[in-house]
């Protein structure tokens, strides 16, 4: 089961809510950093202090983004399949990655509540869309943890979003 596999460590910058994920198979010292954002000392920590992460070099390079994401695309990690969602509507190219019965949603999708749209590129239609055509699509068990508040489960928001219910439940 995919939850025997990753641990999955939640930090909240309390300044804005912010979450950011840190995702670790249990049999590997591999990790996959989601979101980070004024957390990241914290992260950093985290892996330092870990004794099955590799020490962080301090002359670490910058992160520089080789390669931009596409929705359909499946990223192969340590033996597990990400996959890419694209989500337009918080801004042009957002997107939420489906790792197993889990939806890493970004600030597509909040618990009761929805990503804003009044960023330079957002729109209230298109993450509507994203929403209920692409999100919704999902098993209604399907875990999602938002960029921002608690967890909460595809079937939840269908029912309860009073930004985006599902047009089954209005």
């Amino acid at each position: 089961m995919l939850r025997d596999l990753v641990q999955l460590h939640l930090f909240t910058d309390p300044l804005y809510d912010q979450n950011c994920y840190v995702l670790r198979r249990r049999d590997t010292d591999r990790c996959l950093v989601v979101d980070p954002g004024l957390q990241a000392p914290a992260v950093l920590r985290l892996l330092e202090q870990a004794a099955t992460f590799p020490a962080i070099p301090p002359d670490l390079p910058e992160v520089v983004c080789e390669d931009d994401l596409v929705g359909g695309q499946v990223i192969a990690w340590q033996g597990l399949e990400v996959a890419v969602l694209h989500t337009p509507g918080h801004t042009p190219g957002s997107v939420c990655f489906l790792i197993g019965p889990d939806l890493l949603a970004g600030d597509t999708l909040f618990r009761r509540s929805v990503g804003r749209t009044d960023l330079p590129g957002g729109s209230w239609e298109s993450l509507l869309f994203s929403i209920q055509d692409r999100l919704y699509a999902l098993p209604p068990e399907t875990v999602v943890h938002p960029g921002h508040g608690p967890s909460t489960t595809i079937g939840e928001e269908m029912r309860s979003n009073p930004f985006a219910l599902h047009p089954t439940f209005r």
